[in-house]
């Protein structure tokens, strides 16, 4: 993966997400998951946050359910309107871009990575920043 060891930025090793022009004033941002919490705020700040921002990247964003906090930037992330103008999502955006997982969209929307992010989400956010340290170990 890199992480920032040798190369250019690439996409896996979230440093695409460390722009020295954006980060103070316009930082990356995206959602997360993990098993207490589904489509929490991630901002983007630090090394740490931006490969969990890639890893998350690795599948459309957890379905919304009742661990989904009820703050801003919380929940599906649905472009806001106009944003996307040659991009239709539909009647019911949150179908698309946040199926859920048994759905028949879902397996057809979701990556090859799915259920490797799946299992993923379901651990410790402790959990999830062990595998996060040991990426940077490699």
């Amino acid at each position: 993966m890199g992480l920032g060891k040798v190369g250019p930025p690439f996409m896996h090793d979230g440093r695409v997400y460390l722009s020295t022009l954006t980060l103070n004033s316009t930082p990356a941002s995206t959602v997360y998951s993990d098993a207490s919490v589904t489509n929490a705020p991630l901002v983007v700040r630090t090394f740490d946050d931006a490969i969990r921002a890639a890893i998350e990247l690795h599948d459309l964003p957890a379905p919304d359910d009742s661990k989904t906090p009820k703050i801003p930037g919380a929940g599906c992330p649905i472009p806001p309107p106009g944003s996307m103008v040659n991009v239709s999502y539909g009647d019911n955006p949150i179908s698309v871009i946040c199926p859920p997982y048994t759905s028949p969209l879902s397996t057809t929307h979701r990556s090859d990575a799915r259920e490797v992010i799946r299992r993923y989400r379901s651990l410790s956010g402790e959990d999830q920043q062990a595998i996060i340290e040991f990426l940077k170990q490699l």
